[in-house]
């Protein structure tokens, strides 16, 4: 589908789901762009970069459609016309000849017998009559009903019986505008009835109103599904590991985790529910074998070329070629973010009642080295959430204060059971709380240290860093103190190494990172942490010394580049 990283697809039309108002909508995704490669050419990961919905209504749905097919007709168009100049002034370039044809001033790309071929085959697009004011348009009533004419009554001030009265103001109004439309009766013969004048306005008004809150519905899609991201042969939403220990043959298996576990299956049956954005629009039957699982986050993947020192040695001296002056090494930044307890800033805070957090959210930071001839990849895995109690913050005010909503009991009960389901699904649990321990935030992190001083699990640990106070003035190489402190916890918690052929070593348990939004310092403190795996895997490699400590200038900017962008 891709033509390259970053490219456009331009006839990538997938479905998204299906929205029941109103007579049901199909959403399909007519645009996107490649993100990255996950380890095979056939692991696309795309963006939704344009989306459209197509009424399924009969009457309007074939309008929409003929539409839809016209614009994507004209977009190979463009794109056929675009990599036939470039080919063109390649060659040209190469051997300095002209195209007569082009001389003659047809286009390159209207040579093509495809360019064309669309256009025959498709109908004509349906035609729009021009707008008009509204004081303009004529409404032709939908039903006209007949009435006897009345008779004429006789003024009785005229003693010889002359001229009839005149008839009444409505029914003169309404046979005017009945007399002034094309498709109306005689005004002697056919007068509008007042309920029908009313039913007609009601009517109008309805099918008015559907319309605006139709396209409501269909700008609020489009917002919501916008730069989601999906893969029709990769399961993004779960983690190398999490494959890994998919396969039945764990935790050896054939690949060692760079294989896609359970292909038999549908994607829809594959990915992790949490991280399901449009499930709710393929809740219907034969519709999820086509709809795309989409994922709401971020995606990066940057290539840099290393140059090696002279100390590098290879893996297995016996059977490696000699020493290539450089490598390289590609780095993937991927983003999941939670299903449960989402919505918008200062509206959705802290935890509910099933123990699940606001802006929870799933990173894996992954490295990939070819080292004599094998394929290395490094996976490491942090999530992030809210602080895990009952609390709120006022959305009217510009910083509001942080506070704590119900008890201290039903805040324990909630903690208890966001943590079982973290363990269940990580491991050991390493808290780093960055929000200030002094000063307004101060309340709901105090409240957090107590409860899980109260909740006593071996696999949850505490740990806090004032990062506003420690880093201040934008001092953020600061955050190397705490990576230091953290070093026994990192450790024990390892990284996940696998070929594909065996697995070096598994993460047992993640960082638990947060503040008061989750974003700007659990960032910086969550690229921090990923740069030192980083180092640490070039190190196991042997691409780089304990002196270097893996500081090189272009991978410098290409790190902190994709993380910058998340």
């Amino acid at each position: 589908m891709g033509l390259g990283d970053g490219a456009p697809c331009p006839a990538a039309d997938w479905v998204l789901g299906y929205v029941s108002y109103a007579g049901g909508f199909l959403v399909l995704c007519t645009n996107s762009t490649v993100a990255a490669t996950l380890f095979e050419p056939a692991h696309k990961v795309h963006q939704v970069g344009e989306l459209a919905t197509v009424p399924l209504a009969p009457s309007l749905a074939r309008p929409a459609l003929i539409k839809l097919a016209h614009k994507l007709a004209a977009r190979r168009k463009q794109t056929f016309a675009a990599s036939s100049s470039s080919s063109a002034a390649s060659s040209d370039e190469s051997d300095g000849e002209e195209d007569p044809e082009t001389d003659a001033g047809t286009p390159l790309a209207g040579r093509f017998e495809f360019d064309r071929e669309p256009d025959a085959l498709l109908p004509a697009p349906p035609a729009r009559s021009p707008a008009r004011p509204f004081w303009q348009r004529r409404f032709a009533p939908r039903t006209a009903v007949k009435t006897k004419p009345a008779e004429p009554k006789m003024d009785e001030s005229d003693a010889e019986g002359s001229r009839p009265t005149s008839p009444p103001l409505e029914t003169a109004t309404t046979a005017l505008e009945l007399s002034s439309s094309p498709a109306a009766k005689p005004a002697a013969a056919t007068v509008l009835a007042p309920s029908a004048v009313s039913d007609a306005a009601a009517n109008k008004e309805f099918h008015a109103s559907r319309r605006a809150l139709d396209k409501k519905i269909v700008q609020e899609l489009e917002r919501e599904l916008l730069g989601m991201y999906w893969s029709p042969t990769a399961d993004i939403s779960r983690s190398m590991q999490h494959k890994q220990e998919q396969n039945p043959a764990s935790p050896g298996p054939p690949g060692g985790g760079l294989t896609e576990p359970l292909t038999r299956l549908p994607m829809w049956r594959r990915v992790d529910r949490r991280f399901w954005w449009n499930e709710h629009l393929a809740n219907i039957d034969g519709l999820r074998e086509l709809t795309l699982c989409l994922q709401q986050g971020c995606v990066r993947q940057v290539t840099v070329p290393l140059a090696l020192h002279d100390g590098y040695t290879p893996l297995d001296p016996n059977d490696a070629p000699a020493s290539p002056a450089s490598l390289s090494i590609e780095l993937t930044l991927i983003s999941r973010r939670s299903i449960e307890r989402a919505g918008l800033r200062y509206q959705r805070r802290g935890v509910d009642s099933n123990g699940s957090v606001a802006n929870m959210c799933e990173t894996e930071f992954l490295i990939k080295v070819e080292r004599d001839g094998v394929q290395h990849v490094a996976s490491f895995v942090q999530t992030r959430g809210s602080i895990p109690v009952f609390w709120t913050q006022s959305p009217w005010a510009l910083k509001p204060p942080p506070m704590l909503a119900r008890t201290p009991e039903e805040s324990h009960i909630a903690l208890a059971k966001h943590f079982e389901k973290q363990t269940k699904l990580y491991g050991k649990q390493y808290i780093m709380n960055l929000a200030e321990t002094q000063g307004k935030e101060a309340v709901v992190v105090d409240a957090f240290r107590e409860q899980v001083a109260l909740l006593d699990r071996e696999d949850v640990s505490w740990g806090e860093f004032d990062f506003h106070r420690v880093c201040s003035g934008m001092r953020f190489e600061r955050v190397v103190q705490l990576i230091d402190r953290m070093e026994p916890e990192l450790e024990e918690i390892g990284c996940f190494w696998t070929t594909s052929k065996q697995v070096y070593s598994t993460q047992i348990g993640v960082v638990r990172t947060n503040c008061i939004d989750c974003l700007d310092r659990t960032n910086v403190v969550q690229s921090a942490l990923a740069r030192r795996v980083l180092n640490k895997h070039l190190m196991h490699l042997g691409i780089t010394t304990q002196v270097e400590d893996g500081q090189h200038d272009q991978l410098d900017m290409a790190f902190n580049g994709i993380w910058a962008d998340k």
